[in-house]
């Protein structure tokens, strides 16, 4: 007898969630992913353009806990290869589908460059 599967079962992997977010917003963006997700050195963060490193996170709850120090290395590793810092938020659905709830967090100094002239 076939019996639906439960809801929760078809899930994309967290790790496969990761690749695709990255590879979706190299796309977006100009950019490319950064090899091993950031995990190799000289290859930090997640998606590089030639302005900017980004890091990405996700996540299927309603909130996310976001560290002082997350930022500031990521910080660290966007000064050092000239490049502006830019931390990713996604909050998904409980499948891990991607949504329009994506959130960036740039430095204060970033932004007063982006408004100085409006």
């Amino acid at each position: 007898m076939n019996r639906p599967r439960p809801f929760l079962t078809h899930h994309t992997p967290p790790g496969l969630a990761a690749r695709r977010q990255e590879t979706a917003r190299a796309k977006a963006v100009g950019g490319r992913r950064q090899p091993g997700s950031g995990n190799k050195p000289g290859f930090k963060g997640d998606v590089r353009t030639a302005e900017t490193l980004e890091e990405w996170k996700f996540t299927a709850h309603g909130s996310y806990a976001l560290k002082r120090d997350d930022l500031e290395k990521l910080l660290e590793h966007a000064l050092s290869v000239g490049c502006v810092p830019v931390f990713g938020i996604e909050f998904r659905d409980a499948m891990s589908k991607p949504s329009r709830h994506r959130w960036l967090i740039i430095p204060d100094w970033v932004y007063d460059d982006l408004t100085r002239d409006r």
